[in-house]
C-alpha cells in the first residue's frame, strides 16, 4: 500500500482478501467467505470471518476505504491496475485478439508484457484445493501467452534461437502438443530435419501412453509435410506454424484466488484472478476419419449459426453404426473456438447394449460437477438441478454434446438456455418433436468413401491391388460405416488373407453378421439395441418385414404381410422409420438396410426355434 510491502497476517486474512479482490467492486457473500476459507466450517465461521476482515482491515493504510461492508458481504474498492491479474489478462486479451486478426506485431508486443508481470510461481505458499485449482488456471493462462509469444517470434523468423527456451517448456509441459509443433517448427527452420522427426516420434509415444490418443491433426500434417520436403516450412520465416489442438483434458479450476507479489519499487499488489470452469469433455477425433464432408459442412453452417436469443440446436439421427458419435466429435472440435468457455460431452446411453437411458437427472449431476459445483451444492429434485444448470451456464459460450439420446423426453430437461450455448445431439430417433431443433439424418456413407474408409483401417499396401475386391466388401457391408471398419480391421490382423478371400466369407449363408464382429464391436449388438427398445407390435413386423423376398414394399404390401389394416400397417411402418430401422426412399416406398434385413431374419430364426 502506498508504495510500502504490507504483512497482510495469517492465510486466512490473504485469502479473505483474495476473495474480495475477485471482483473488483462486487459484493462478496460472508458465505462465500466461509466456503473460501473452509471445507468444513466451524460452528464460528461466521465470527472468524468478520475477526480476519478486522485484522486485515488493521493491515491496511485507509482500510475502510479499501474494504467496505456491504450489505450480506464486503466490497473491495481497488483499482484494476493496481492488480496484477487484471493487467495480466488485458495484455493477453489483446494478444489473443490481435492473433485472431493476424495482426503479429501487436502480438509480439502484447503477449511479452504479459509475461512480464509474473515473478515466480502463481500463489505460491497458500494451501487449499481452490487456491491450488486457480493457480492450475493462471498457469495455463501464462501457456497461452508464452505460445503466442514464440509464435509471434516464429513469423517475424527466429528460428535457432527459440530452440532452448521452447525445450524447456516442453520439459515444463510434456503433454502440450502446441509447444511441440513450434519447436519442430524451429528444428526445421534450422536445418534439423531429423531431430524434428525425432521430436514428433516422442510426443507420439507420450500422447499414447498417457492420454491413449494419436497427435492430433495438425501435428500429423506437419509430420507429413516434413517427410515430403515442403520447402515453406523452411524457405518462408514468416510462415505460421501448424496449429494444433491443446491436448483433450478437463481443467480443474475454481471460483477465485490470490497472488501476492512485490515490484522491485516495492510498490505492493495482492492479485484476484476469476477463474470460471473450461472443460474439455470430448472424446477423441478418430484419426482415419474418412468423407462426411457434405455432412460436415451442413452441420457447421447450422450449429455454427448464431442467434439473437436462441441456443442452437442441431440433430443428428441416424441408422445404428451410421458414425453420428464420430461426425459428431469431429464436428465439434472443429467448432470448439466458437465456444471458448467449454466443451461438454455426455453419453446419454440411450442405445448402449446392456445399459438403461441415463436419466436426465444424472446427466445433470454430471455437468454441474463438470462446471465446478461441489457434489454437496448439486440440488436433490430433477427441477433444483434444471434451474442450476441453466443458472450455471448463462452468459458462457458453451458447446453440448448430448451423445446416445433416446427420445425428446430424455432430452428436453438438459437442454441449456442462451443464444452463446450451441447443443449437438446424436440419436437413432428422429428428435423433430424437439422445439427449435435443425434436424440431419445421416445416411450410409457413399460407395466411395467406403472404399476409402476400408483401405485406410485395412491399409493401403494390401488393398491397392483389389480393387474391385474393396469394393466387393463395401456393397455387402451396405455402406455402413461400423461393418466396413469392422471387417478392414479384421482384415487387416489376418495377413494370409486376402480381399476376395473376405468377401467370400461375408457372403457365406447365415455368416454375414457373425463375420462383423470383433472384440467389443458387433453389428448385430448394436442392432440388438435398437430392437430391444421397440413395442412387441413393432418387434414382430420388423421380423416379418425382414423375412420378405423383395427388399422393397408399400403400405398394401406390409398391411398384407402383417395381417392387419392399411392404416395400422402405415402407423407401424412410420414408426419404425423413425427410428432407422426402415428406409423411405420414395413416398410409399419401404424397404430395409441390407444388414438389418439379415439381423431381422436371424432373429426371427431364433424366435422360431425357441
Amino acid at each position: 500500500m502506498n508504495g510500502r510491502r504490507r504483512q497482510l497476517g495469517g492465510l486466512r486474512q490473504k485469502k479473505v482478501l483474495a476473495a474480495l479482490l475477485l471482483n473488483v467492486d462486487t459484493v462478496v457473500t460472508t458465505e462465500r467467505l466461509v466456503d473460501l476459507l473452509w471445507e468444513d466450517p466451524p460452528g464460528t465461521a461466521r465470527r472468524q470471518v468478520h475477526n480476519a476482515i478486522a485484522r486485515l482491515r488493521l493491515s491496511l493504510d485507509n482500510a475502510r476505504a479499501v474494504v467496505v461492508s456491504d450489505g450480506p458481504g464486503y466490497r473491495a474498492q481497488v483499482a484494476r491496475e493496481q492488480v496484477d491479474v487484471h493487467r495480466f489478462t488485458r495484455a493477453l486479451t489483446t494478444a489473443r485478439r490481435a492473433a485472431a486478426d493476424g495482426d503479429w506485431a501487436t502480438v509480439g508486443t502484447a503477449a511479452p508484457e504479459a509475461l512480464r508481470l509474473w515473478r515466480g510461481p502463481a500463489l505460491a505458499g497458500l494451501p487449499g484445493l481452490m487456491i491450488e485449482a486457480a493457480a492450475s488456471r493462471l498457469d495455463e493462462q501464462r501457456l497461452v501467452a508464452q505460445e503466442l509469444s514464440v509464435e509471434s517470434r516464429l513469423r517475424q523468423g527466429e528460428a535457432a534461437g527459440l530452440i532452448p527456451e521452447l525445450t524447456e517448456l516442453v520439459a515444463e509441459h510434456p503433454l502440450q502438443e502446441g509447444l511441440r509443433a513450434q519447436l519442430i517448427l524451429a528444428l526445421v527452420r534450422s536445418g534439423r530435419q531429423s531431430e524434428a522427426l525425432e521430436v514428433y516420434e516422442r510426443t507420439r509415444q507420450l500422447l499414447a501412453e498417457e492420454l491413449g490418443i494419436e497427435p492430433g491433426p495438425g501435428m500429423r500434417e506437419l509430420r507429413h509435410r516434413i517427410l515430403r520436403g515442403d520447402a515453406s516450412l523452411s524457405s518462408l520465416p514468416g510462415a505460421a506454424p501448424v496449429a494444433v489442438a491443446p491436448p483433450r483434458r478437463v481443467r480443474s479450476e475454481v471460483p477465485a484466488a490470490v497472488k501476492e507479489t512485490v515490484a522491485e519499487d516495492g510498490s505492493a499488489a495482492t492479485v484476484a484472478v476469476t477463474t470460471p470452469p473450461r472443460p474439455c469433455l470430448l472424446p477423441y477425433d478418430i484419426a482415419d476419419f474418412t468423407g462426411r464432408d457434405e455432412a460436415i459442412a451442413e452441420l457447421l453452417t447450422a450449429a455454427g449459426a448464431p442467434t439473437e436469443s436462441a441456443t442452437v440446436v442441431t440433430a443428428v439421427d441416424g441408422m445404428a453404426g451410421v458414425g453420428k458419435t464420430a461426425l459428431a466429435v469431429r464436428v465439434a472440435y472443429l467448432l470448439a473456438d466458437k465456444y471458448p468457455d467449454g466443451q461438454l460431452f455426455v453419453d446419454l446411453h440411450g442405445h448402449t447394449p446392456g445399459r438403461r437411458p441415463a436419466d436426465p437427472a444424472v446427466a445433470l449431476d454430471f455437468l454441474l460437477r463438470s462446471l465446478g459445483v461441489p457434489a454437496e451444492q448439486v440440488p436433490d429434485s430433477l427441477a433444483g438441478r434444471i434451474a442450476r444448470w441453466r443458472s450455471q451456464v448463462a452468459g458462457r459460450r458453451l458447446l453440448l454434446v448430448l451423445d446416445n439420446a433416446e427420445d425428446t423426453a430424455q432430452v428436453r430437461p438438459v437442454m441449456p438456455t442462451g443464444p452463446d450455448i450451441g447443443v449437438l445431439i446424436t440419436s437413432r430417433r428422429r428428435l423433430s418433436a424437439l422445439e427449435g431443433v435443425s434436424a440431419h439424418s445421416l445416411q450410409p456413407m457413399s460407395r466411395s468413401d467406403a472404399v476409402a474408409l476400408f483401405q485406410r483401417v485395412a491399409g493401403w499396401e494390401r488393398t491397392a491391388s483389389e480393387a474391385r475386391g474393396v469394393a466387393d466388401v463395401a456393397e455387402v457391408c451396405g455402406y455402413l460405416p461400423l461393418a466396413v471398419r469392422i471387417a478392414a480391421s479384421r482384415f487387416r490382423n489376418r495377413s494370409a488373407w486376402t480381399v476376395r478371400h473376405l468377401v467370400e466369407r461375408l457372403c457365406g449363408a447365415g455368416r454375414q453378421l457373425a463375420e462383423l464382429s470383433l472384440a467389443d464391436l458387433s453389428v448385430a449388438n448394436v442392432f440388438a439395441a435398437s430392437y430391444e427398445r421397440l413395442t412387441g407390435e413393432q418387434q414382430r413386423s420388423f421380423r416379418l418385414l425382414g423375412t420378405r423376398a423383395d427388399p422393397e414394399f408399400n403400405v398394401c404390401k406390409a398391411a398384407a404381410l402383417l395381417g392387419t389394416t392399411a392404416e395400422n400397417a402405415e402407423r407401424v411402418l412410420e414408426e419404425l422409420l423413425d427410428v432407422h430401422l426402415l428406409v423411405e426412399d420414395k413416398v410409399g416406398r419401404y424397404r430395409m438396410h441390407t444388414l438389418l434385413r439379415a439381423y431381422a431374419r436371424s432373429v426371427a430364426r431364433n424366435e422360431a426355434a425357441a
